[in-house]
């Protein structure tokens, strides 16, 4: 939700201690965070060019433990330069981070399904997850404009390869009745480790329950499960959702 009018943009990086247990018959190491300590801090002046692009709105940021780079998600709206994420290297062997440690190396477009660059204003980019050898990237969209999320999958060049179904509980309407709040949607976006599930969340609640919620409060996570990877032709999508009675859970598969 940060935007590109904002003063500065930071970069913040924790050192995480971490436990490490490995489980039988998974693919990927699981790690339970026992403690973080901040490292430091860089910050990079709004309006920093980089590659005929200004560097703002730096909204979230994710590892490519293979090329041992970032990539990170700008929020712009395609108004200062088409939607885009950053490639950088961090060099964190000093076990802190100052702003001389941070090399931008990279700016890659997002293309539609187009492949052409997202019109102005036609999606707020927040959220960034890079699988193995792509990246999903979350939009917020925009209410006022009737613009809806998205969560859509794109290769490490920028072309679109996927877009995930949102479920029409989160999809607002043009009378304002149902659906993510302006500017409070899709800010969030991860990949578990062994990148079968991917997690969004909501800002704040959805218009339908704003009148149950607390100012501040959380929308449920909707959880993505991406067996799409181990089932070439199928996608299964589950969404967890909170009731008055506890947590519910309703799947739909998209073929």
């Amino acid at each position: 939700m940060r935007k590109l009018g904002k003063a500065t943009i930071f970069i913040v990086c924790f050192l995480m201690a971490a436990t490490v247990a490995i489980w039988v018959n998974q693919s990927a190491k699981s790690f339970a965070v026992t403690k973080i300590d901040f490292i430091g801090r860089a910050i990079f002046p709004t309006g920093s060019p980089f590659q005929g692009t200004e560097i703002g709105g730096l909204s979230s940021i994710t590892y490519d433990a293979e090329k041992q780079v970032y990539y990170a998600i700008s929020d712009d709206r395609s108004s200062k330069a088409p939607a885009r994420f950053y490639t950088l290297k961090i060099n964190l062997q000093s076990g802190k981070l100052q702003k001389e440690q941070i090399t931008f190396t990279g700016v890659t477009t997002l293309l539609d399904e187009n492949g052409k660059g997202f019109p102005e204003l036609s999606l707020d980019p927040e959220g960034i997850a890079f699988t193995g050898n792509s990246v999903f990237v979350s939009s917020e969209g925009d209410v006022e404009r009737q613009i809806n999320p998205f969560i859509k999958e794109f290769s490490l060049d920028g072309k679109l390869l996927k877009t995930l179904p949102i479920p029409e509980l989160f999809l607002p309407d043009d009378k304002g009745t149902k659906g993510i709040r302006n500017n409070l949607a899709f800010e969030s976006l991860t990949l578990t480790p062994d990148r079968k599930y991917l997690f969004t969340a909501t800002e704040n609640a959805l218009v339908s329950r704003w009148r149950r919620s607390f100012p501040g409060n959380r929308e449920p996570v909707p959880d993505f499960a991406l067996r799409c990877r181990q089932r070439q032709s199928t996608s299964i999508v589950s969404l967890h959702h909170r009731t008055a009675t506890g947590w519910c859970e309703s799947c739909g598969k998209i073929n």
